[in-house]
């Protein structure tokens, strides 16, 4: 009896251990965010001159968790031009040194942008935009997070480099002067996490995070660290942020990560305080960066999708469905007037073939239900309207994800049914078919599409020639989802 009371106990040592553990960060993060959040910061504007206490704060922080300065200094000034003005802004940046003798020269980077909105005057009522959730809590969370990595600096191989950004709410400043002064050569970065509105992962089911798919074998690396923080997972995005402090990254071909928890608080609002948060939801994100980081910090290599795939470009095929509505009418080209638009509907196949970075070949084949306003009434049609364009893109390396593109080509639609109010046979009036140029303009996200067509029809399609020739025009919006 007494040897298993024993081993009862020594069981239960661990886990009073790390509830203990775990209530500790709860704390400190709560604290971190009430203060970082509260009236007298005054919303952390770019330009407050409040934004003092901040840094002051963080640096402070920084200090007291054993951080070594990156570079002798935590302070990294930065200015900001503007007409008449220069503001001066001030990144915040430690290092946590990895133990392997080779890959302690190359860098992980934690982020988190510390500045929000600031403070206005209504109604002479001072508000003050309280910024708790965005983004006092990815503030929290890095510092918290450096504190675990610091425990288990045994683990990491790579050093890390734990840095508040200033500006982002201002134009992504303090991640762009990051890169652009080259505070470390970029070169030797080999990921990146922004910890950006983490502060409902509770309410929001779990974690969320783009751009683990700007590293090779990302998918495989986040699943181990889901595995073993043990995090509720809410959805990964495939492609990557770029309105946020991941994007110079990329573009340097970083690999960089979002980690985040949605928009369920009141983004951007005076009312994102501190008792909004759900603070036992951002200690298991602590453990969660804590995990991902180690794991990239041990891997031998990593390598950057984006690097690995720009020497050589693969042609992709893409096919989905979509949507189009808009207005049709006939022109007529030898009259003192035009007929008045109809309503036009289409939806059918669209395919994509991109063949090149900037040149790709759009598809598709619509059922069409069109009309327009005619001297027999209003005329209604029935088509299967085929089309082919030839487009160019602006697609590059530093958006992959999004680009637009303005393209020309042909179609040619086949009227199988129709009629108008005052003539049920309006094939005898007018040709079941016609042809003419496409003309295509819009833009593409992942797999989404949107863009605008102008169909300009070049065979005349009156039999009778009453009024001389006329010509079928049209132009819709598409929405497109490709598989």
């Amino acid at each position: 009896m007494k040897r298993f009371t024993l081993l009862f106990c020594l069981f239960l040592v661990p886990i009073g251990f790390l509830a203990a553990q775990d209530s500790l960060v709860i704390s400190n993060l709560q604290k971190h965010v009430e203060i970082l959040a509260s009236d007298s910061f005054e919303g952390r504007g770019f330009r407050c001159a409040s934004k003092e206490l901040t840094i002051d704060y963080i640096e402070n922080e920084f200090k007291n968790a054993g951080f070594l300065p990156l570079n002798s200094s935590y302070r990294h000034k930065f200015m900001d031009f503007e007409p008449y003005t220069a503001t001066e802004g001030i990144n915040l940046a430690a290092v946590i040194e990895g133990t392997d003798s080779v890959l302690k020269n190359e860098y992980i980077v934690i982020g988190a942008h510390f500045d929000h909105l600031g403070w206005k005057i209504k109604d002479s009522v001072k508000i003050v935009y309280h910024g708790a959730d965005d983004n006092a809590s990815g503030v929290a969370t890095l510092i918290e997070t450096g504190k675990m990595l610091l425990q288990n600096r045994d683990s990491l191989k790579r050093s890390v480099i734990l840095i508040a950004f200033d500006g982002e709410e201002a134009g992504l400043l303090g991640s762009k002067a990051f890169i652009e002064n080259e505070v470390v050569n970029p070169k030797q970065i080999k990921a990146m996490f922004s910890i950006d509105m983490v502060g409902m992962c509770i309410t929001n089911e779990g974690v969320s995070v783009a751009g683990q798919n700007s590293i090779v074998n990302g998918d495989k690396l986040l699943n181990e660290a889901l595995n073993r923080s043990f995090i509720p997972f809410n959805k990964k995005v495939t492609g990557s942020l770029r309105n946020t402090d991941t994007r110079y990254f990329l573009e340097n071909n970083i690999p960089a990560i979002h980690i985040y928890t949605g928009k369920n608080s009141p983004y951007h609002k005076p009312e994102d305080t501190s008792d909004m948060l759900e603070y036992n939801g951002m200690a298991d994100i602590v453990r969660f960066v804590n995990d991902y980081c180690v794991i990239l910090s041990q891997q031998p290599e990593l390598i950057s999708k984006a690097a690995s795939t720009t020497e050589k470009f693969r042609p992709e095929f893409l096919a989905g469905l979509g949507v189009s509505v808009g207005d049709n009418y006939h022109y007529y080209k030898s009259a003192f007037f035009d007929a008045k638009t109809l309503t036009t509907f289409r939806g059918g196949l669209f395919t994509e073939f991109r063949m090149s970075k900037n040149l790709m070949l759009m598809a598709d084949a619509e059922y069409e239900y069109y009309g327009s306003k005619s001297p027999y009434g209003n005329m209604r049609m029935h088509s299967v309207t085929p089309g082919l364009v030839l487009a160019m893109n602006s697609f590059s390396k530093s958006e992959p994800d999004g680009f637009g593109h303005f393209g020309v080509g042909g179609y040619y639609r086949y009227n199988f049914a129709g009629s108008a109010k005052n003539e049920p046979d309006i094939f005898s009036k007018y040709k079941n078919y016609d042809y003419g140029l496409r003309f295509s303009v819009g833009g593409q996200y992942e797999k989404f599409q949107y863009k605008v067509v102008w169909d300009c029809g070049l065979n005349n399609i009156d039999l009778i020639g009453t009024y001389g020739k006329v010509y079928n025009q049209s132009v819709v919006v598409s929405f497109i989802k490709y598989f």
